[in-house]
């Protein structure tokens, strides 16, 4: 159990010379990942102090409300000093976007246009009865974006034998329900291929 109070205060007088890691450790500010390794909690610690010392910081109701908001999408961004510009996960996920997925940029005046690389993506979306041969033939021999398939194992191995963070099982999520998506209207358009009569009957 992690020393607090006058205990904490009495163990960092004692040993005073020694650095705040070292204190950390000393105290019981410490713990230990799945793969055995022991991280030392020195901002906890630091708190505890502290809080022993009977310390405390009044933060201001403008400052929390600003800080509330840093932490919502308020859909502007700048381009920083290195020139880069950053969208953030914040808005890629309202979309659905996933690590694996490609766009093209398109810069106009003052604008800037991402499309998906994809095009298969907007078959997947299609009514077959609607696409013309040329676009069902290419439904019925499309596959998983190889990149996404490689994630999508990655994470359900991972799965197997490992816990998956909240963010990592989001994106399983996602992946299996374009993957389930992908094989429904593949299935579709072999169906409508048939009922068209077409020659090319070689699917991947």
């Amino acid at each position: 159990m992690p020393l607090h109070a006058k205990d904490l205060l009495e163990l960092v007088r004692q040993h005073s010379g020694k650095s705040v890691k070292q204190l950390a450790q000393l105290a019981g500010y410490t713990t230990t990942t799945k793969t055995g390794q022991k991280r030392v909690k020195v901002l906890a610690f630091q708190s505890a102090v502290l809080a022993a010392k009977k310390i405390t910081f009044k933060v201001k109701e403008e400052e929390t409300q600003r800080s509330l908001r840093g932490r919502k999408a308020d859909y502007h961004i700048q381009v920083q000093q290195n020139g880069n510009l950053l969208i953030g996960a914040t808005y890629t996920r309202q979309m659905g976007l996933l690590p694996c997925m490609e766009f093209e940029i398109q810069l106009r005046r003052k604008t800037i246009k991402l499309i998906q690389v994809e095009s298969m993506s907007q078959l997947h979306d299609a009514d077959v009865a609607n696409l013309n041969d040329e676009e069902l033939i290419q439904l019925t021999k499309s596959t998983f974006n190889p990149k996404e398939d490689d994630r999508l194992h990655e994470l359900l191995d991972k799965k197997n034998t490992d816990h998956l963070q909240d963010e990592e099982f989001a994106e399983l999520k996602i992946l299996l329900e374009e993957y389930d998506k992908g094989m429904l209207q593949k299935s579709k358009a072999l169906a409508e291929k048939h009922k068209r009569g077409l020659s090319q009957v070689a699917t991947a």
